[in-house]
């Protein structure tokens, strides 16, 4: 019995780790199709299951290609703002925080056009990516035109002629001899075509995870299809600037979630002294939120889990939500906001909450107006 326990064993081991990230990302596309995109979804046995593995494995990964970056951060953003399931929220968040460091996204250096019709500007140049890349297509229908099918066969000559304006005759060897001789000249013309939309999707400064998320859903998905050997530093700066966006709302908004404690304090990935994912992707964004969420909370561990981000956040508002926790009726909440202020400070004052108080009015307040 002990011998079929033990092969049984292996077996399962075995069979976990066979799986790739592009199998992960298939699991989560699946799974995370509920009645709104990121809810577990009905038709799928063990959905919550497949999604927390998902982004386990996904996490797991020594590297993932740009296309697999852009699809794990847009799934993860939809699972972290639409799933009902608190362990599925936070593993997004997690997954979201991870990806940041390791890819890694760094914070956005050159500014966003923060243009007022942003929704309706973002649609329109999608329509044009999307136009300007179709003759891209070309070699999938020309393969296309040997299906046994006549009718498919058929549909993609026709397509064929209607991207590249070619009059050539239903002959696959015809088309092939075309594309060998001009698939350059044409693939060079449909990516400078394309390139003026893709500019203007990465400087533009979406409104959400929701909307950034689905441009770079969008984006990472093409990928998966279709190369950019002309605009490969542009794809990868728009995929990386619009993953910067999802992260930065998603872990924004986790801070202010009014359901749960466990989303609003989770430990994201470790490292940094703790404080969860603010801590350890930094952005401005996160100070303000941060200083909101703590004023309102009522939960220990989440209130220790903000005491800790916030001292990467010195400002007037967040010193002194810390020197009021000096003074907090928890021992964990006080003991913690006295070792943020004690880097704030460059010394220990100890556990009276006068002492801090007295070390704002005449230190703080100054260095922090």
């Amino acid at each position: 019995m002990g011998r079929v326990r033990t092969l049984l064993l292996s077996f399962l081991l075995l069979n976990c780790g066979c799986k790739n990230t592009e199998d992960y990302l298939g699991d989560l596309a699946v799974a995370a199709q509920g009645s709104r995109k990121g809810e577990s979804s009905l038709d799928v046995y063990d959905a919550d299951v497949l999604i927390h593995e998902g982004f386990a494995g996904i996490m797991e990964q020594p590297t993932l290609t740009l296309s697999q970056m852009g699809r794990a951060i847009y799934y993860a953003g939809l699972v972290g703002a639409n799933n009902k399931s608190v362990l599925l929220r936070c593993d997004a968040l997690a997954a979201l925080t991870h990806i940041a460091l390791r890819y890694p996204i760094p914070a956005v250096v050159e500014p966003y056009d923060d243009k007022p019709r942003m929704e309706s500007i973002a649609t329109d140049a999608i329509n044009r990516f999307d136009e300007a890349i179709k003759p891209l297509g070309a070699a999938q229908h020309i393969a296309g035109m040997s299906s046994p099918d006549k009718v498919v066969a058929e549909e993609n000559w026709f397509t064929l002629r209607k991207l590249t304006g070619q009059e050539l005759p239903q002959d696959v060897g015809v088309w092939e001899d075309w594309w060998d001789k001009s698939s350059a000249a044409f693939i060079a013309k449909a990516q400078a075509e394309a390139r003026p939309a893709l500019s203007e999707l990465k400087y533009l400064k979406y409104r959400s995870a929701r909307s950034s998320g689905a441009v770079l859903g969008y984006l990472a998905t093409t990928l998966v299809s279709v190369e950019f050997p002309d605009l490969e530093e542009e794809m990868r700066l728009t995929l990386s600037r619009l993953a910067r966006q999802v992260i930065t709302y998603a872990i924004r908004d986790a801070l202010l979630d009014r359901f749960s404690p466990v989303v609003r304090g989770s430990p994201g990935v470790g490292g940094r002294g703790g404080g969860g994912p603010p801590a350890q992707v930094l952005d401005p964004a996160f100070g303000p939120a941060l200083s909101f969420a703590y004023a309102r909370e009522t939960d220990t561990n989440t209130k220790v889990q903000f005491l800790k981000a916030l001292r990467w956040y010195p400002t007037s508002t967040s010193i002194q939500l810390c020197v009021l926790a000096a003074s907090d009726r928890d021992r964990a909440v006080s003991l913690t906001a006295r070792q943020v202020l004690s880097e704030f400070a460059g010394k220990d004052l100890g556990e009276d909450p006068t002492a801090w108080n007295v070390w704002w009015e005449r230190e703080g307040k100054i260095r922090w107006p």
